[in-house]
This record gives C-alpha cells, sequence and structure tokens, in this order.
C-alpha cells in the first residue's frame, strides 16, 4: 500500500488539481491525504476526489483558513474513520488479514495547539493495541540537521517534540528518498528558511509488523512538503 500525504494550502484552485493529478500519475497512492485543504464544504471536497478517480472521501473540515484534511482512498482497500479531533483523523485500514490504525494528521504551528495535539495522541496511544501509523505535517523539527536558515535553533523545542512523540511510543521512520527538508519559506523569491516538517511514524507494533516501510520526502510544487510511506505488510 502506498499512502501519500501533502500540505496543499487550500484545494480551491486549479493549480492544486493540476498538481494532485501530476502527483497521483507519478506516485499512484492508495491513500492520499491532502492537509491545510481550508474546505469546510463535504460537496467540495468529494467533488475534488471525483476528479482525481478516487470513490472514498473523508473531509474533517477547516475552521476558516485553518487547517482542514482531507484523506481520499478507493473501494479496492478496506479503509473507516474511526476517530477524529480538529487536527488529526484516525482511520482504521485492513488488508491482508491484518487490521492497523493509520492517523493523518496536520498540527498547527501553535504552542497550545501543539500541547493539545500530543495529549490527545498519548490518550489515543495508551488504549491502541494494534499496529500504527501516523503521517503528516507536524510543524516540529527534531534536530539541527532538519533546518536550514532562519532563526536559530532551538534545542528546547526540539526536545519536547521528540519527548512527546517518544511518550506515545512513535518511531521516526526516517527520510531515505528525496529531499528530506520538507518546507520552504521564500521572500522575494529567495529560499530563506528549509525545515522538515512532514514526517512519518510508526509504533513499535507497526515496526513488528512493516519492517520494510520506505518513506519518501519531497518538497515539490513551491516547497510544500509531500511525504510518502509504501509498506509491506505481513
Amino acid at each position: 500500500m502506498k499512502i501519500l500525504s501533502w500540505n496543499v494550502r487550500g484545494i480551491g484552485n486549479n493549480k492544486c488539481l493540476r498538481n494532485c493529478r501530476e502527483m497521483f500519475r507519478n506516485y499512484k497512492p492508495d491513500v492520499l491525504s491532502l492537509l491545510e485543504t481550508r474546505c469546510d464544504e463535504s460537496s467540495v471536497a468529494e467533488a475534488f476526489g471525483n476528479k482525481l478517480g478516487f470513490q472514498q472521501v473523508s473531509l474533517l473540515p477547516s475552521a476558516g483558513f485553518a487547517g482542514g484534511i482531507l484523506v481520499m482512498w478507493n473501494e479496492s482497500v478496506n479503509v473507516q474513520v474511526i476517530h477524529s479531533t480538529f487536527q488529526v483523523v484516525h482511520f482504521m485500514v485492513s488488508e491482508n488479514n491484518l487490521s492497523w490504525v493509520l492517523s493523518c494528521s496536520y498540527v498547527q504551528p501553535h504552542c497550545q495547539m501543539k500541547e493539545l495535539f500530543w495529549e490527545e495522541m498519548t490518550s489515543f496511544a495508551y488504549n491502541l493495541n494494534l499496529p500504527w501509523v501516523v503521517i503528516g505535517d507536524f510543524n516540529d523539527i527534531a534536530s539541527s540537521e532538519e533546518k536550514s536558515g532562519g532563526a536559530e535553533f532551538s534545542a528546547n523545542r526540539a526536545q519536547q517534540f521528540l519527548e512527546r512523540s517518544q511518550g506515545c511510543d512513535l518511531n521516526d521512520i526516517g527520510a531515505s528518498l528525496g529531499t528530506k527538508l520538507t518546507w520552504s519559506l521564500r521572500v522575494n523569491g529567495r529560499v530563506i528558511l528549509r525545515e522538515r516538517l512532514n514526517r512519518a511514524f510508526r509504533h513499535s507494533l507497526a515496526l513488528q509488523c512493516f519492517p520494510e516501510a520506505i518513506p519518501n520526502d519531497n518538497s515539490h510544487w513551491d516547497g510544500r512538503g509531500i511525504m510518502g510511506v509504501r509498506h509491506i505488510p505481513w
């Protein structure tokens, strides 16, 4: 199964649709998660998914221009929504006699929202006894190597991010292919900051089930991070 997550910053324009179609041709994902959709209407989300050829759509509405997650998949894969909050949608995936949980997330770039997200994830993890994969934009970095340019690196911020993810028993799959710094900030056409904000985690149970999971980072189309994972289950 191929899972792709992309921060699109709005689905309501033809450029986004063109880029998604190109991305679909290049990667052929089974599940596509679009972040920061700026969309709060199910009919718009369904129409967007249909134009890409997806039969199933789940929309977590945005609040104005803030957030929004649109996850699409085909009927050939067994995916069901089991829980959601403002910053994450949890799915049950069933394939090859194995059930596991996929969480698609966009974490708001504010301290209080990050704290709320990880509190909710900690509670979710406590009651979970299935393999678990988390993918999305976390608006945080884990080390100085995940940043180039901009303000001085904050070791405290990175340590807090690591402690929160490790507290949920989530392990970074890594970035073995493509551009590792998935997000960039441009000023007057010049890139002044790059960071690795997009990533995928897997729970220890998922590590046992999907030991050959392969990450693929990219930053095509205006530096908006794309994060993909391909896994080979038992």
